[in-house]
């Protein structure tokens, strides 16, 4: 969306007012012209231009009011991250180790691309952390399950649920996961302290036992199951055809897992940020589960 008119006074105002813009929406009001002219340091007649220029560039109309200010008639939020000068929009994605979460990547990356927005997947083990890289000005936005997003809000973190994906769009379910030689006294069960859902849920259901958590350094937690260092672990249940021979699995019991939370994707946005809006525009969640399904049928290739 280049253009030579960008330079000048006028086009200058338009990256501070397309970021205006991209915290409101139709029919809000936005500070008046004199307002604008008197905080900016400008000009009435640069501000007009610098309006007429956003909607010449499509990027939004607005209709004048008087006295009252201006209200805001439409706006494409993809347009105005480009003239904001925002750069890539950087997603924080959980580490794809998953076809259902290649399905998830693909779908964001498909979106994101159909609506001509730039974007940057990049990846992260641990929800939390994801959340804080977000929090700290890395990344606009943060995929997590719902359980995790429920912590985080409760921990009074500034995040907003922009999307949730629905059932079953994370992971399929989490079980437990068994050394069958240890199957009728499990003494030591595996703890992640970096997954969230992980955490909360193997706390969940062994509460009130006497079991030893044992915290797992192992980027894969089956592998230390598998090595004997524990005798049970809850895991992602997408991950069962990795079970070898020795290692049952059983269904949680806990009413944290018969919950659909730690199922469900959820993209999180910092609360007072501009990500929040354009993504709410152009991710279509029905249509996330649409790629995100033909990926898992094998019917589309992951690409992300």
């Amino acid at each position: 969306m280049a253009t030579d008119a960008l330079f000048t006074q006028s086009g200058r105002l338009v990256r501070r007012m397309a970021r205006i813009l991209l915290a409101r929406s139709p029919g809000d009001r936005i500070p008046r012209s004199a307002d604008l002219a008197r905080d900016e340091a400008v000009g009435h007649g640069t501000v007009q231009a610098a309006v007429r220029l956003l909607e010449s560039l499509g990027a939004a109309t607005v209709s004048a009011h008087g006295a009252m200010g201006s209200r805001v008639e439409s706006l494409d939020y993809p347009a105005l991250w480009e003239l904001a000068g925002l750069g890539p929009l950087v997603c924080l994605m959980p580490l794809p180790y998953s076809r259902r979460y290649e399905g998830l990547a693909t779908a964001l990356a498909q979106l994101l691309g159909e609506a001509r927005v730039p974007f940057r997947l990049t990846y992260l083990r641990g929800a939390l952390a994801r959340v804080e890289q977000m929090l700290a000005g890395h990344a606009h936005c943060a995929v997590t399950s719902g359980l995790a997003a429920q912590v985080a809000q409760g921990a009074e973190l500034e995040v907003e649920a922009v999307h949730d994906f629905g059932p079953h769009s994370y992971v399929s379910s989490h079980v437990l996961y068994v050394r069958t030689a240890a199957a009728q006294a499990i003494a030591r069960v595996g703890v992640d302290p970096l997954s969230t859902d992980q955490c909360e849920l193997t706390h969940a259901e062994f509460a009130g036992q006497s079991a030893q958590f044992v915290p797992l350094s192992a980027t894969q937690p089956l592998a230390a199951l598998r090595a004997g260092e524990v005798d049970a672990v809850v895991w992602n249940a997408d991950q069962s055809a990795l079970v070898a021979d020795g290692i049952a699995t059983r269904p949680l019991v806990s009413p944290l897992a018969a919950a659909s939370g730690h199922t469900r994707a959820v993209l999180l946005a910092v609360g007072s940020g501009p990500a929040g809006r354009l993504l709410r525009a152009v991710l279509v969640p029905e249509r996330v589960r649409e790629i995100q399904e033909a990926v898992l049928s094998r019917r589309q290739e992951p690409v992300y």
